[in-house]
């Protein structure tokens, strides 16, 4: 039997015809369906569901397009796309067979005899200095390379305790007078050596230690306004240095005023400055030794970073 259903307006934008065409139904004794004839409305077809309600051709496609999405395999597992080189780095790589191989018998280390135990070590940088400058005075200590990488100074242990000897007797007896001396033990003194003289930084260091003064290095004063020889000033102030040491080129190489003097830098505290070549220095009597300390806990130098 045939029913009639009105179609419902189309609502994909091709005309609509107001006669409505009438499907001839035919049973199928095999199939058990329903064959519908159809009726193109533009480029779709309009086609009836099981109800018989007209449906358009593009909506099915639709439900065509999302039934075969939804039937397509699923994707593999990883495992199946991962290829592991866990087996490649296992395999040890096999030495090339044209490679010579070595000759003669392997070779051990020998064990030498235990080192033997020192207890008369100096207890301090003086006393070092004492030991090796008065034991071995020939032994060199220091060789200052020049630009080329050539040997151009050898200092020896004994030229580096004599003349630490001299420099220490000036500083504590020719700096001021007797009365009023500008330097006393355990006062801070600044080191102003250039990094291509390490021969006369070495002498004033130890000559500071034998003064049993505490030597301050710090960089050479490019210019009054260097900004960074400011805050060099303000550490000297704060250790109470007055007197800066320094070698004969570089007290010439200094800016200088009108008159040939040093000028004050720039947030310093007014220093005076000491030559420390030998030539300028007064030769110390023979009664006068310096006082050799023990180890302590006393400040050694101080060091800016």
């Amino acid at each position: 039997p045939s029913e009639n259903h009105s179609a419902p307006p189309d609502v994909t934008g091709y005309s609509s015809d107001s006669s409505h065409s009438h499907t001839e139904r035919h049973h199928m004794a095999n199939m058990g369906t329903i064959a519908r004839n159809t009726q193109k409305y533009g480029n779709a077809e309009r086609m009836e569901t099981g109800d018989g309600v007209p449906v358009s051709s593009r909506v099915s496609a639709k439900i065509q397009q999302l039934v075969n999405t939804l039937k397509q395999p699923r994707r593999p597992p990883l495992r199946e796309f991962f290829v592991d080189d866990f087996d490649e780095l296992l395999e040890v790589q096999q030495p090339d067979p044209n490679q010579p191989r070595p000759e003669g018998a392997e070779m051990m280390p020998v064990r030498g005899e235990a080192l033997g135990v020192v207890t008369n070590w100096p207890p301090s940088l003086e006393a070092a200095l004492q030991r090796w400058g008065t034991i071995s005075p020939k032994a060199p200590c220091l060789t200052s390379l020049d630009t080329a990488g050539k040997p151009l100074y050898v200092l020896t242990y004994g030229k580096l305790w004599s003349r630490s000897i001299k420099l220490a007797y000036n500083i504590l007896h020719k700096l001021g007078s007797k009365q009023e001396p500008m330097v006393r033990p355990g006062d801070r003194v600044a080191l102003v050596f250039p990094n291509n003289d390490p021969v006369a930084f070495m002498v004033a260091f130890y000559g500071c230690l034998l003064a049993e003064v505490v030597p301050v290095p710090i960089e050479v004063p490019l210019s009054r306004k260097d900004a960074g020889s400011q805050q060099i000033g303000f550490l000297l102030g704060s250790c109470g240095v007055t007197v800066a040491l320094t070698s004969d080129a570089c007290h010439k190489g200094l800016p200088k005023s009108a008159t040939g003097e040093i000028p004050q830098f720039k947030g310093w505290p007014k220093l005076l400055w000491f030559v420390t070549e030998s030539k300028h220095l007064s030769k110390p009597p023979r009664d006068w030794f310096p006082h050799i300390k023990d180890a302590n806990n006393d400040t050694a130098y101080i060091e800016v970073s």
